[in-house]
């Protein structure tokens, strides 16, 4: 339970609901309560969408850099948005949902995840080994 820290919604026990900001704003705004449970639904879909929109330029980008296969990185002309970036993210999307076991799809993300930001952090003492001469766009002062 959440301890409620609105002095306007009635405390009872020094709880309130699991949902204090309806509790609040049944108690503020009385009749347009209902109005926050959509903006806050709103709120988490533009969120998801933005989401869907940056991990497609995710996608585009490292195709243009090199990192993964060209095609990725072409633009749709009519649409001016990265189609084929967007269709190969769907594709791995639905591909982890074929999963039945949540528990084990989360495992496999983190560790998906954790494997590569170790290779991007262990690949820049390498680098400054291996090539010690090589321009960087991006310095720090020691």
């Amino acid at each position: 339970m959440r301890k409620c820290k609105v002095p306007h919604v009635e405390v009872r026990d020094g709880k309130c609901s699991s949902a204090c900001g309806t509790d609040f704003a049944r108690t503020t705004i009385g009749e347009w309560a209902w109005m926050v449970q959509i903006l806050v639904g709103l709120s988490c879909l533009s969120s998801r969408i933005t989401a869907t929109f940056a991990a497609a330029r995710t996608i585009f980008v490292s195709a243009r850099e090199g990192l993964t296969p060209e095609i990725l990185a072409m633009i749709s002309i009519r649409r001016l948005t990265p189609v084929p970036a967007i269709i190969a993210l769907h594709v791995i999307t639905l591909s982890m949902m074929a999963f039945n076991d949540v528990y084990a799809l989360l495992n496999y993300l983190s560790f998906s995840t954790w494997l590569f930001t170790g290779i991007a952090i262990s690949i820049v003492p390498y680098w400054r080994w291996k090539y010690p001469n090589i321009e960087r766009p991006y310095k720090v002062g020691y």
